[in-house]
């Protein structure tokens, strides 16, 4: 075989290589498309069990409030006795305040590690950096919700 002939052969493979992965692609961004609705029904479903009567900090108040009372009558057997336990209504608000930011932080490095291995993943597969960062900033507030950090990068 002549080199020529060998340098054919390697742009045909090359070809039918890069058409592999176009229709690869595709499929993955039709995928995706269909996920990302499964997705979007799954959070509001979500978000609509998780609605309560009140929002996060009043429901920590009440939580501490409510503790504060049930402690008073077992304890004591008299509900007024919760003024001088009333203190930790404070206490337990702040604890919680604490636990709910601990807890968006971790929940923003998953997100974010998700984000970056998916970039990470498309790289590897050949798509371009610029390309796939407006996939992403496209794709984020659908995975991670609009209202999430990772949404509004």
């Amino acid at each position: 075989m002549q080199k020529s002939e060998i340098a054919l052969m390697v742009r045909l493979h090359l070809r039918h290589c890069l058409s592999l992965l176009k229709t690869v692609r595709i499929r993955m961004e039709k995928l995706l498309v269909r996920l990302s609705g499964r997705i979007m029904c799954l959070t509001e479903q979500r978000s609509l069990k998780l609605q309560g009567l009140v929002n996060g900090n009043e429901r920590y108040i009440l939580e501490g409030i409510i503790i504060v009372l049930i402690a008073a009558y077992i304890f004591y057997e008299n509900v007024f006795m919760a003024v001088i336990l009333s203190p930790y209504v404070y206490i337990h608000y702040r604890q919680r305040i604490k636990e709910r930011i601990v807890h968006d932080k971790k929940n923003f490095k998953k997100k974010f590690k998700d984000g970056i291995i998916a970039v990470s993943f498309a790289l590897n597969v050949g798509y371009s950096i610029n390309g796939e960062f407006k996939c992403f900033t496209s794709i984020a507030p659908i995975k991670a919700g609009t209202e999430s950090i990772v949404a509004n990068m």
